[in-house]
């Protein structure tokens, strides 16, 4: 379910780019859903659903395009903490909205999500695989760190 949530999350990330290309997210549409569905399988209990719910994650079935890591951790922190998903969501278009960035957005939002968790008092190990998430998270958007202190990352072409 972790990696469903990280592919969803990359392929919020991979629409939202395409938009600011103003270009329709199609694919990220029909990948977000079948991210959405390979979740669900891999939550009913049985081999094969396990291996129907892998086989639709895994980039192989979708070309190994990226951009899908944020997207899959905000419907995963919705299915876990639906309240600090709510949040974060709100939090992370506010943030995409103001600053016309995705990678802050996403980076401010993995900063803030288990902050959320512990807000709303969840248990322990459910803040710890929200840290988890957000420590993954802020590693694999390492690159676009440095590029935003560079001032070097591109802007979303909303709002402008």
């Amino acid at each position: 379910v972790y990696y469903a949530k990280y592919e969803g999350l990359n392929t919020l990330k991979s629409g939202f780019m395409q938009l600011s290309k103003n270009q329709s997210p199609t694919y990220e549409m029909i990948s977000g859903a079948a991210i959405a569905f390979a979740a669900i399988l891999l939550i009913f209990p049985g081999f094969a659903t396990d291996i129907m719910g892998f086989l639709i994650i895994f980039p192989i079935t979708r070309k190994f395009r990226g951009g899908k890591g944020v997207a899959t951790g905000a419907g995963g922190c919705w299915v876990l903490f639906p309240l600090a998903g709510g949040v974060c969501t709100l939090g992370f278009l506010l943030i995409a909205k103001i600053s016309k960035k995705v990678s802050m957005a996403s980076i401010l939002t993995a900063v803030f999500m288990p902050l959320s968790v512990l807000l709303f008092g969840f248990e322990l190990k459910e803040l710890l695989a929200a840290v988890f998430l957000s420590v993954l998270i802020l590693i694999r958007h390492r690159e676009n760190f440095k590029r935003l202190l560079s001032r070097s990352e591109h802007s979303l072409g909303i709002g402008e």
